[in-house]
């Protein structure tokens, strides 16, 4: 599911189609969302999440995500995550498995 993520992964089967100049770059971006609930449900729609729902099941999922977001909730503003960035809200798919 989540294959194409990995380095040269993409490119490769770009090259098989026949595309050409083909090169990954990073492109930086911020996600904000309400409320950790919102960004429980985001997260859940993501790919790589329904590995991760598989394991454990989507309600389990959608609370440690939404407890995890608490953590930076600050009144008045939006949770803030920027992939990658270290002490910022990020994707929880490492927390959360089957015990």
């Amino acid at each position: 599911m989540v294959s194409l993520g990995r380095p040269g992964a993409g490119e490769e089967l770009l090259g098989r189609c026949g595309f050409t100049g083909i090169g990954r770059i990073d492109v930086p971006f911020a996600m904000e969302f309400a409320d950790p609930e919102i960004y429980a449900r985001a997260l859940a729609s993501t790919g790589p999440a329904y590995e991760a729902i598989e394991n454990v099941g989507e309600q389990a999922f959608r609370a440690a995500a939404a407890e995890q977001a608490r953590q930076y909730q600050r009144d008045g503003l939006p949770l803030r995550g920027i992939p990658g960035g270290a002490g910022r809200l990020w994707l929880l798919f490492s927390l959360v498995r089957r015990s």
